[in-house]
C-alpha cells in the first residue's frame, strides 16, 4: 500500500507585478518542420525538454547547446518528456496504440528508457524529477486518481487535506524535496507547494485559476494563471508574483525553471503553439 503525504493547508497572500522579468530575454523554441512545439522543463545546464507535433505523432525532444535531439519511445504515438534533472535524466510519459486507457510514465537515462509501472493502475504520468532521482506524477486506478511521490522505491500519495485527492496533480520537485502542483476545489484550480509536510496554497492575486508547474532549488515557482478568460505565465520569487507574457501572444504558459532563473514554457500566436525560453542575462545575479 502506498503511504499518504498529508499536512496542513496554509493560505498565502502575496504581491503581484505585471512588469516584465528584469534582466531576461525571450527566445522562441521551434523544432524545424513541426506544426507545434512546447517546452516543458529545463535543468541547471540549460538543457530543455519538450514535445512537438509532426504528422499525427507527438514526439519528444531535448535541446542542448541549441541542437534538438528527438526522444521517442518505440511504437509510441505520443512521447512527452516533461522534466530533466542536472544529470540529464529525463522523465515524462508515452502512449502506444495498445494503451486505450491512457499513458505510462518513463525515465530516460543514458539513452535507455525505463517504464514506470505502478501496480493496479490504468494510467500514470511522471512530471518531475530531482537530482536524487525522486519522481512526482499522477496515476489513476478504477477507484480514482492520486498524485504521488516515488522516492527510492517507496510510493507515497500526495493529498491536499479537505480536497478530492483525484484532483491533486504534482508537477515539480526540487533538491530540498519541495513539491509543487495543482489541486481543484469547486471547479477552481489552485497551485500548491508541499514543504516540510505542510501544504501552502499558491494563488495569483485576482486570478480565477492558478496552476503551479515548476520550482527550482532557490524556491522560485513558475506556472500559469487565468484572469478575465486569458492565460498568462507567472514566476513567484521571494514571495512576489511577476506576470510572464510573450510579446504579442494570445496565451502564455510558464512550465519549468532552473536554479539560475531561466524559464521555459509555451505561447500561442495566431493559433500556433511555440515553445519559449526566458533566459536571464549573464550579468544578472540570482
Amino acid at each position: 500500500m502506498p503511504k499518504s503525504i498529508l499536512g496542513v493547508v496554509l493560505p498565502v497572500i502575496l504581491g503581484a507585478s505585471a512588469v516584465p522579468v528584469l534582466g531576461a530575454t525571450f527566445t522562441s523554441i521551434d523544432v524545424p518542420g513541426a506544426a507545434y512545439t512546447s517546452a516543458w522543463g529545463i535543468n541547471s545546464e540549460g538543457d530543455i525538454v519538450g514535445s512537438y507535433d509532426m504528422g499525427e505523432v507527438r514526439h519528444g525532444f531535448v535541446r542542448s547547446d541549441g541542437i534538438f535531439t528527438t526522444i521517442d519511445v518505440e511504437e509510441a504515438t505520443s512521447t512527452v518528456p516533461w522534466g530533466i534533472n542536472p544529470q540529464g535524466d529525463i522523465v515524462g510519459f508515452y502512449r502506444t496504440p495498445d494503451m486505450p486507457n491512457g499513458p505510462r510514465g518513463f525515465v530516460w537515462s543514458d539513452g535507455i528508457f525505463t517504464t514506470i509501472e505502478i501496480p493496479e493502475t490504468i494510467l500514470n504520468t511522471v512530471r518531475g524529477t530531482d537530482a536524487r532521482g525522486d519522481l512526482v506524477g499522477y496515476y489513476r486506478t478504477d477507484n480514482g486518481g492520486r498524485g504521488y511521490l516515488l522516492s527510492r522505491g517507496t510510493l507515497s500519495t500526495i493529498e491536499v487535506p479537505g480536497t478530492d485527492p483525484s484532483f491533486t496533480s504534482p508537477f515539480g520537485i526540487n533538491r530540498q524535496g519541495d513539491i509543487v502542483g495543482t489541486y481543484v476545489v469547486d471547479t477552481v484550480s489552485h497551485g500548491f507547494v508541499l514543504s516540510g509536510g505542510a501544504f501552502t496554497t499558491i494563488d495569483f492575486p485576482g486570478a480565477s485559476d492558478t496552476y503551479a508547474y515548476g520550482n527550482n532549488n532557490r524556491g522560485d515557482i513558475v506556472g500559469t494563471y487565468r484572469a478575465d478568460g486569458l492565460f498568462h505565465g507567472f514566476v513567484r520569487t521571494h514571495g512576489t508574483f511577476t506576470t510572464i507574457d510573450f510579446p504579442g501572444a494570445e496565451v502564455t504558459s510558464g512550465q519549468g525553471i532552473n536554479t539560475r532563473g531561466d524559464i521555459v514554457g509555451f505561447y500561442q500566436m495566431g493559433g500556433v503553439e511555440h515553445g519559449f525560453l526566458l533566459a536571464r542575462d549573464e550579468t544578472c545575479t540570482p
